[in-house]
């Protein structure tokens, strides 16, 4: 994630490392007060497989492959949170399909 967020916000690695040990408090510290399934927000829980697909073609671009697999397992790991929440069925397959696609390259 700090890599992410030095690159696309040109940051120091210092604070980008900061800034993501920061949101990395803030979404533990939610989950831990509401559990992981009323905790979770963002494209997953909402069915935005366009935002997932431009995600992963922005990470393809970064060229680092851990990065890339670190956001599909974090995507992969959130589907059934938001199955638990009621996204749809629909969305969350085709959520599935395009990390398994940019998973096999």
């Amino acid at each position: 994630a700090a890599a992410v967020l030095r690159h696309a916000l040109a940051l120091p690695v210092e604070e980008a490392a900061a800034l993501a040990g920061d949101l990395a408090a803030a979404a533990a510290g939610l989950a831990a007060r509401r559990g992981p399934a009323a905790a979770l927000s963002g494209p997953v829980v909402r069915g935005d497989a366009a935002l997932i697909a431009r995600h992963l073609a922005a990470l393809a671009r970064l060229g680092d492959p851990a990065t890339g697999a670190c956001y599909r397992t974090l995507m992969q790991q959130a589907i059934p949170l938001a199955r638990a929440q009621g996204t749809s069925d629909d969305a969350l397959a085709r959520i599935a399909e395009l990390l398994a696609e940019a998973a096999d390259g």
